[in-house]
């Protein structure tokens, strides 16, 4: 194999996304510890943290697969599904494992209707159990994996097929935006905001960006001014500190996915980014920001049933609130830390077995 492929920064994203989607969700989970929250979960930023996640994705997967075809000519769709198997299945089941356990020892009520709630997340249709209000609630961050998984099931087939991949990938964008219309006319409801979290698009977002990298387009250089920078970093900040920028409903994913990808391009593309990602802490909590994302609920469940009750937990002051943020992170990332190290990394060894471009992105 030649050179592994290498983007700098991107782990940077992956800790931005995931201290996003945590922050976020502990202010929405604080009455768990009797405490009400602060409100800014209201502001909806933990599912853009998310689109963040899917668009970094659609990027980093689509270039490797360009890479792969350009080399092989094609996409060896047995190695690239044990892959993403090796890569996600580990964790996304043990959630489930987990969960079952927390039912079993009275941690957690049994969540309506038990046995659908087991298929679906079973077979990877976490997305439609979570559309339909089923799992407990450690599990709901799973609902993101089983869309990644639908969209790589049919993406590398697509690829292979496809002899101008970018026009294929805004195939994809224009078929997924009319499905989201449609629903948003006939239904504006459970199915409308299913197609919205389904999120497709935001992961195609991503791999268009990744053909313009691998095709070393014009458009990256300016995609690279200073300006365009700022505004991007900009967005991203008012965003998470007031709230979501809002243009449209129908568009704001498809307007947050580009801003973040515009950021993606240049903290792993540009030479000198007005802002850059690399250094060891970001570098490490990207590293492991799978775990966090995938533990974060359930560290939360068990603090509240077990130190839910402290009185110094209970108490309505800055010291409550700072205990229960340090506790949910440390505890979070001291289990992603174990999980990553003792299980993730053996995983990662066999992975690498079936990779045919390496990659340290």
């Amino acid at each position: 194999m030649e050179q592994k492929v290498h983007f700098k920064g991107l782990n940077g994203i992956r800790a931005i996304a995931s201290m996003i989607v945590v922050i976020f969700h502990i202010d929405q989970y604080m009455p768990l510890f009797g405490l009400p929250g602060l409100g800014y979960h209201q502001t909806g930023m933990a599912g853009y943290g998310v689109v963040m996640f899917f668009v970094l994705s659609g990027y980093l997967i689509t270039f490797l697969m360009l890479k792969e075809k350009d080399r092989f000519q094609r996409v060896e769709l047995r190695k690239f599904y044990i892959r993403r198997i090796l890569r996600i299945w580990p964790l996304y089941y043990l959630i489930i494992g987990i969960t079952l356990l927390m039912i079993i020892g009275n941690i957690l009520p049994a969540p309506a209707q038990f046995s659908l709630t087991v298929t679906l997340y079973s077979v990877l249709l976490s997305n439609v159990g979570y559309t339909l209000g089923l799992g407990a609630i450690n599990m709901l961050p799973l609902w993101s994996v089983g869309v990644e998984e639908q969209f790589y099931l049919m993406w590398p087939v697509l690829l292979n097929n496809s002899k101008n991949v970018l026009r294929s990938l805004t195939v994809v964008i224009a078929i997924y935006f009319a499905i989201k219309i449609y629903f948003r006319i006939v239904d504006n409801g459970r199915w409308y905001n299913f197609i919205c979290w389904s999120a497709f698009d935001s992961m195609a977002i991503g791999g268009i960006g990744a053909v313009l990298v691998f095709e070393r387009s014009k458009i990256i250089e300016w995609m690279h001014h200073k300006l365009l920078q700022l505004m991007a970093w900009l967005f991203l900040i008012i965003s998470i500190i007031h709230s979501p920028i809002h243009i449209a409903t129908l568009i704001d994913n498809e307007i947050h996915s580009l801003i973040y990808l515009i950021l993606i391009i240049n903290v792993s593309t540009n030479p000198s980014p007005i802002i850059g990602l690399e250094n060891r802490i970001l570098d490490y909590l990207g590293r492991i920001s799978y775990g966090v994302y995938l533990y974060h609920v359930t560290i939360i469940v068990l603090a509240s049933h077990f130190l839910g009750r402290a009185s110094i937990i209970q108490e309505q002051s800055w010291y409550g609130y700072a205990i229960i943020y340090i506790l949910i992170l440390g505890g979070t990332i001291a289990l992603a830390t174990l999980s990553f190290e003792f299980l993730e990394k053996k995983i990662l060894v066999l992975k690498e077995r079936f990779e045919r471009i390496e990659s340290r992105a």
